[in-house]
């Protein structure tokens, strides 16, 4: 599959694994058709970015960026529970859905057991439990969630490439 081809909405924020960082910078990710497809809501445990006085936006490429929410505490060996949907304007609800966690926390998604979740839908909802390894990194990390419509991203595609 082509990076050209790949239509990618993401979305950020921390999660608190109760396992304070410095800042890191992490790899872009972006969406080449927000408007078609988005990431409607996400729920972590208790937390939810509905109703929170901000909405996507079609400016930064699709990338929303939640990392002001307060996230949810975890224990580490302990698991959260999650629900995505997804948001288009067409009629069609599958999506590729793809999740990492920065357990380690050294600015980017591509340590063993990073991704967690990698999961086709043929619905708009996708939920279930993430587990959070003894060996995460105590602190505030980040998690990216990436919708994509062709196919699974990788935390930092860019279908642009």
């Amino acid at each position: 599959m082509s990076y050209t081809t790949k239509r990618l909405v993401v979305f950020a924020f921390l999660l608190a694994c109760v396992l304070n960082t410095d800042a890191q910078s992490y790899c872009p990710s972006q969406s080449d058709f927000p408007w078609e497809e988005w990431i409607e809501s996400v729920q972590i445990g208790d937390l939810s970015n509905e109703n929170n006085g901000k909405s996507r936006d079609f400016n930064t490429a699709g990338y929303s960026n939640f990392t002001d929410l307060n996230a949810p505490s975890v224990a580490k060996g302990n698991s959260i529970e999650f629900s995505f949907s997804s948001g288009r304007s067409g009629t069609t609800p599958a999506g590729f859905w793809s999740v990492f966690i920065d357990f380690n926390q050294d600015g980017d998604f591509t340590d063993a057991g990073e991704n967690v979740l990698r999961q086709e839908v043929n619905a708009q909802t996708v939920a279930g439990r993430f587990d959070i390894p003894a060996t995460a990194e105590s602190g505030t990390t980040r998690l990216r969630i990436i919708l994509a419509k062709e196919g699974f991203a990788q935390a930092c595609d860019d279908p642009d490439r």
